[in-house]
């Protein structure tokens, strides 16, 4: 596995439609075969100090994946996140072993 892990920075976000409202979202694929989609804006489960939203990611292919539900971290996508706490989540999904 790569010694650098991703981060926040690293992040990429572009504008989508959920549920007619407008929302940035980031996706990103990790070595290991997970991945994290983050939402920030109207449409995330979020505050204004706590802009982000967080689901865990499994990729089935390079452009194909689907949210694991219940997550490892809660039964649902991680609400109220500050871009300190979305590495902090990277950091522990990107030390998961590798996915088949």
């Amino acid at each position: 596995m790569n010694n650098s892990l991703k981060t926040f920075d690293d992040l990429v976000f572009s504008e989508v439609t959920k549920s007619s409202i407008a929302t940035l979202k980031a996706s990103l694929r990790f070595e290991n075969g997970y991945g994290v989609s983050v939402l920030t804006g109207p449409g995330a489960l979020a505050t204004i100090e706590k802009p982000y939203e967080l689901a865990v990611i499994k990729y089935q292919d390079d452009n194909d994946y689907q949210i694991i539900y219940p997550t490892l971290f809660n039964s649902d996508v991680i609400p109220c996140l500050t871009c300190d706490e979305v590495t902090q989540y990277m950091n522990i999904i990107q030390s998961l072993p590798e996915l088949f």
